[in-house]
């Protein structure tokens, strides 16, 4: 609201790591062992979840970028701002659903009990 665009996207670009890395990392080593029928929502759910993520960050980026050449109007603050709630509540849904299925689905798994057996 200060309009201080540049710590901004500086902040923005900082989620986008640890989001890109948290997705990866779903993507690469917990997906792979959701299999129909055991899991509340299949792999494709998540997938897709990530896929919206991405779009809305990459969505909010730009609209932060726009701020950062022009100056904004409060309609075009106010746009940008409900743009990063529709991505905050989309993160927020997303963040449930792992935590209602596929965390806790998979903290059962014998495969996750193998691995932290041999890691640990």
């Amino acid at each position: 609201m200060d309009r201080r665009w540049a710590e901004a996207a500086e902040r923005l670009v900082e989620y986008e790591r640890y989001l890109r890395a948290h997705i990866e990392f779903e993507e690469r080593h917990l997906l792979p062992h959701c299999q129909v029928g055991r899991l509340r929502w299949a792999s494709e759910v998540y997938r897709a979840e990530h896929r919206r993520i991405e779009q809305l960050l990459r969505k909010a980026m730009d609209g932060l970028a726009l701020a950062r050449r022009f100056e904004m109007t409060a309609a075009a603050i106010i746009a940008l701002l409900d743009g990063e709630k529709t991505l905050k509540h989309v993160v927020e849904h997303h963040h449930e659903r792992e935590e209602k299925g596929l965390f806790a689905e998979l903290r059962g798994a014998d495969w996750v009990n193998r691995e932290a057996a041999t890691a640990g």
